[in-house]
């Protein structure tokens, strides 16, 4: 856990600002964290009106992220604008509360009349579940490219009605979709397994091993859905 806090705060105090646009977006900060820590329970609070918060806090800036750690309860609460159309935004969300937990998510989100609503999570969970990887976010037009980390269990559940995600420190491989911000769809592109990520003693190894010596490569395999389940096969 203290390597991913590592992590995301170097990131957040070196990162160039290449996404988005800095916006005066910190009356809606304190309402941005509520969703956020609510943001797995689907329904209990997906909007929050500003009159409804006066939390005082300060807030700063660094490289287009704007953060504090003077939440209650929370040790560092950051984010970062990747779009912003007239009241419609998606914003990158890192939450570090007192506990276990680390969130790292997207959200695509209105804000009009000093409230905000949450539209979609588009990505994210608790750091191998699901929490979308910083360094795998890039923007094209209205096509948000991203990348969220899995586990072993997740992938080898991946077809399945109810996956199962596993341990949240055992993160595995990425899963890489693309969203539409006009349609507000996700689309799976591929899975990236890396090799150091693997147990040598696994099955999966060879199975690794096997794929990547067709392909002539060493350190990652992307899989898309077909390869995915010709993989998950070899594996049975």
């Amino acid at each position: 856990m203290k390597i991913f806090k590592l992590i995301t705060l170097l990131f957040i105090c070196t990162a160039s600002s290449i996404y988005g646009q800095e916006e005066d977006f910190e009356k809606y900060a304190n309402a941005l964290c509520k969703i956020t820590t609510f943001a797995d329970n689907k329904g209990f609070i997906e909007e929050v009106t500003l009159k409804d918060d006066d939390t005082q806090v300060k807030w700063e800036r660094k490289n287009g992220y704007i953060f504090t750690t003077e939440l209650d309860y929370i040790e560092i609460f950051a984010f970062k604008i990747l779009y912003k159309k007239n009241d419609n935004y998606v914003v990158y969300v890192y939450q570090d509360p007192e506990g276990t937990a680390i969130n790292y998510y997207i959200f695509d989100l209105t804000v009009k009349n000093n409230t905000v609503k949450l539209n979609k999570i588009i990505g994210g969970g608790d750091r191998c579940n699901n929490g979308v990887d910083i360094d795998e976010i890039k923007i094209e037009g209205e096509i948000i490219t991203y990348a969220v980390h899995i586990t072993p269990e997740e992938i080898l559940t991946w077809f399945e009605k109810n996956k199962t995600f596993g341990c949240l420190e055992c993160c595995f491989a990425l899963a890489t979709y693309d969203y539409n911000i006009s349609t507000k769809k996700n689309t799976f592109k591929y899975i990236r397994l890396i090799k150091e990520n693997i147990n040598i003693n696994s099955k999966v190894l060879k199975v690794y091993n096997d794929f990547t010596e067709k392909r002539e490569l060493k350190l990652s395999l992307t899989l898309n859905e077909k390869e995915l389940k010709q993989f998950l096969k070899a594996l049975e």
